[in-house]
């Protein structure tokens, strides 16, 4: 229900014309589903990968991920088509099943030439999250994405996103039983989009009216043993990453465990971590954001060629930052030359924001 506090007017909502309708709603406002990583804590919006995925049953009306690689399977229905009630839910199932089956790099062809992108999927995701510069965990890097996303598929993994104009009490009693008796695996989600007239204009509004399951398995998710994690590493990686944490925090960078790997903080944004087996560095958090100051792009640009010349891996996004794969090959000169080019573009920012602070 949506309520003026100005008159205390009701608005109610004024429905779509047809399905398609709704769903071009979605594909024009993605920000409609956001409610759902919203409900997940994440600060992040879901990104739609592809309308209209052909698959053996029919076609999937939206498939999309969040940051953490899961893939939501998103079907619109209008309360007054039946099939809400008496066949969506099979539907729905049939679509998962039918993608467990479907190749990777048939889903990776048909994305990209939804999002207009070349490359690979998983780089197109990486991308996408890395331009948000958002803070908190490090994301996965793009061929992390593409383990986590293929993983996903084979074991059946999906979050099953129903999306109506209305949902009754029947319907949710509906999903009540579903999610107790399916595997947990599958986490269903029903949305609420209505349309409403303000005025001249038109308010679409989104909410959540069933995640039980979904939200459940938020709670399920840890954040990893340190001393566990680092014993699953190779001997002489084991040896680096301690040699990483002393160095860092020698530096003045505080560690954090997440649900992925470690990270080193800086406390004025930036940061350097490791996920898989990967040491990164995060500038999309840094307290200058890209074109705000000259002296800091040029700064990266010159760090991220640096690196190409040491055999450092520069990854030029919107951010940039620099990687090193960790192996039994790498050195400790390797890392250090590593933290070093990093943490010189993290103070370099922490300065210029500092200078700016003074000026003003």
């Amino acid at each position: 229900m949506i309520v003026s506090a100005h008159d205390k007017k009701v608005f109610e909502p004024v429905g779509f014309l047809s399905e398609k309708e709704l769903q071009d709603s979605i594909a024009n406002l993605p920000s409609l589903l956001n409610v759902i990583p919203q409900l997940n804590g994440q600060d992040y919006p879901l990104y739609i990968l592809k309308r209209e995925l052909g698959v053996a049953s029919g076609s999937i009306d939206f498939l999309a991920t969040d940051v953490d690689g899961s893939l939501y399977i998103i079907e619109t229905k209008l309360a007054e088509n039946p099939e809400l009630r008496r066949t969506v839910i099979g539907q729905v199932l049939e679509y998962a099943s039918n993608l467990t089956d479907t190749p990777y790099e048939h889903i990776n062809s048909e994305c990209l030439r939804y999002l207009k992108k070349h490359g690979s999927l998983e780089q197109a995701i990486h991308d996408f999250y890395a331009q948000q510069g958002k803070d908190g965990e490090p994301i996965p890097t793009a061929s992390e994405y593409k383990e986590i996303i293929a993983d996903n598929l084979a074991n059946g993994r999906f979050n099953l996103v129903i999306v109506a104009n209305k949902v009754s009490f029947e319907i949710q009693k509906l999903f009540h039983y579903i999610d107790q008796v399916t595997k947990d695996n599958l986490n269903f989600i029903v949305l609420e989009i209505n349309k409403y007239h303000f005025d001249s204009g038109v308010v679409l509004h989104s909410g959540i009216v069933w995640a039980a399951k979904y939200i459940k398995t938020l709670f399920s998710r840890t954040v990893i043993n340190e001393e566990a994690y680092i014993a699953s590493k190779s001997p002489h990686v084991q040896m680096l990453i301690r040699h990483i944490d002393k160095q860092c925090t020698a530096k003045g960078l505080s560690k954090n465990a997440n649900t992925r790997g470690l990270s080193w903080k800086h406390s004025s944004g930036g940061s350097i971590f490791i996920t898989g087996d990967t040491l990164d560095t995060n500038w999309s958090t840094l307290p200058v954001k890209p074109g705000e100051m000259r002296e800091l792009d040029d700064c990266k640009k010159t760090v991220m060629e640096t690196a190409s010349k040491v055999g450092l891996i520069p990854v030029h996004s919107k951010h940039g930052c620099i990687r090193l794969k960790l192996n039994d090959k790498v050195q400790i000169e390797d890392v250090d030359r590593f933290i070093d080019l990093a943490l010189s573009v993290i103070q370099k920012a922490s300065s210029l924001s500092a200078a700016k602070q003074y000026s003003t």
